[in-house]
């Protein structure tokens, strides 16, 4: 008999397309980025059974021994306490974090290595305990082990989490969650992936591009649900297809206009808006880290650290661009090292052009963190100028797929460059592998190596700025 475990049931809000893709064509292997997210998870669990002594881990890996000896663990009021516990019922396989005995019943908790509660957590506590109590274990209470944001370096590990009682928001109707197993288990039997009604909550899928074609109408930026519906109405799913007297924004107009013309689409405000700089020119982009337990003082679980930076300099109009850079390559605390450097290399004349809001956010906290710096890095926050916002606000290429990242917009603009030919290729990645840099046990060769890497990418980010400003400056002549 097929079984589903408890994240394959809430895969997709319930999709049973997704579970299909997830179960029956899962990936090939786990990134580095990936395992990241994995490590980290399991090491915040580990921590959130420290309240626990006596405690017992559930470590059998094969699913029914599991259950045999968390049955024989609950049967004896010795133990005060279960981790990853499992259970079977009905179809659906759960493990559950932790399992408080309390009298004849039990108090579940669920961790969650985020800082505030979701509702696809409350439906993980909510399955876990109805699987738990179908089973014939009572559940006199439910809670969300959260991260706490108020945590800092040196506190107790009790002040790191936060609970959350959900006790009355977790209960889940027995026949509700019978008929949605047997209709992700008839799922999981057919020859090929089921068909499912589209909707906004498609975008949030990793099967996104899998499941609908190209060019679809939930492509569209900012799109809500009542357009959504009327498009619907109207049997409009390609972008191209929208009529012309259908309302839209002007950035999903252009869009429209870029799809069905195969021509990149400009408004008249595009070259008033590349006009607005000062030379000589900075294109700066960081790098940053961010840990569930903070490495470093005074600093909260998923704080920004910003580790490295890259800055293209065009001292004047046409000019070839000078490149400075910055890596903290140790597990010390980079932030005022950092900001003195990046105070030296920006100076304080000419426009400091990045891709997004996330640069204003690393120099903000700067400011918070280094008080006798703040006027400084105030001053560098009033030169920002936001390309990826001036794109967004004035052009739009049919090659960008809906996005206006710099993954996407580049290769459209500036076809002859783009990141493939790099061994670091994403945020996530550069993350992974800053981790592991600093990490004690990695060898001075490799840690060599990762340093080469990260230069590269981030080198690579602030090069495709400068690109992608001129080519834009070249558009409108």
């Amino acid at each position: 008999m097929t079984h589903l475990n408890k994240a394959q049931y809430l895969t997709g809000q319930f999709c049973p397309r997704a579970l299909y893709l997830d179960v029956r064509q899962p990936p090939e292997d786990v990134d580095a980025a990936m395992q990241l997210r994995f490590d980290e998870g399991r090491q915040v669990g580990e921590r959130a059974r420290a309240g626990f002594p006596g405690g017992i881990l559930v470590t059998e890996v094969v699913h029914a021994e599991a259950v045999k000896t968390t049955r024989k663990f609950m049967a004896d009021p010795g133990v005060p306490a279960i981790f990853e516990g499992a259970f079977e019922h009905g179809g659906l396989r759960v493990r559950a974090d932790i399992l408080v005995r309390r009298g004849e019943g039990w108090n579940l908790i669920e961790v969650k290595s985020a800082a505030s509660a979701r509702e696809k957590h409350l439906e993980d506590v909510a399955l876990t305990r109805c699987v738990i109590t179908s089973s014939g274990w009572p559940v006199v209470s439910c809670a969300l082990r959260l991260i706490d944001r108020g945590f800092r370096l040196g506190m107790p590990i009790e002040a790191f989490f936060v609970d959350h009682d959900v006790t009355q928001e977790t209960v889940l109707d027995p026949g509700e969650t019978e008929g949605r197993v047997r209709a992700l288990l008839d799922a999981l039997e057919q020859s090929s992936p089921p068909r499912v009604p589209t909707g906004l909550h498609c975008r949030n899928c990793g099967h996104y591009d899998k499941c609908l074609p190209d060019r679809h109408i939930l492509s569209l930026p900012n799109l809500r649900e009542k357009k959504f519906e009327e498009l619907c109405a109207l049997k409009v799913e390609r972008i191209d297809q929208i009529p012309d007297r259908f309302s839209l924004t002007a950035v999903q107009r252009r869009m429209r206009d870029a799809l069905r013309t195969g021509m990149p689409q400009a408004d008249p405000g595009l070259a008033d808006a590349l006009n607005q700089v000062a030379y000589p020119l900075f294109f700066l982009d960081f790098e940053s880290m961010q840990t569930a337990w903070p490495l470093h003082r005074d600093t909260a679980p998923y704080e920004q650290i910003p580790t490295q930076y890259s800055i293209h300099v065009v001292p004047t109009p046409g000019s070839p661009a000078a490149h400075r850079e910055f890596l903290h390559e140790d597990p010390t605390d980079p932030r005022q090292t950092l900001a003195e450097k990046l105070l030296e290399d920006l100076g304080d004349q000419g426009s400091v052009v990045v891709y997004s809001v996330f640069e204003k956010r690393i120099l903000s906290g700067l400011a918070v963190w280094f008080p006798d710096l703040a006027p400084a890095l105030e001053n560098l926050i009033e030169r920002l100028y936001d390309l990826c916002a001036v794109i967004r606000n004035h052009f739009y290429h049919p090659d960008f797929g809906g996005s206006f990242s710099i993954k996407q917009s580049l290769p459209a603009v500036v076809p002859d460059l783009g990141y493939d030919d790099l061994p670091i290729s994403d945020g996530m990645t550069a993350l992974a592998a800053y981790r592991e840099m600093i990490a004690p046990g990695t060898s001075a060769g490799r840690k060599q190596e990762i340093a080469r890497d990260l230069r590269a990418y981030c080198e690579r980010d602030s090069l495709a700025m400068v690109r992608l400003y001129e080519a834009l400056c070249r558009m409108v002549g």
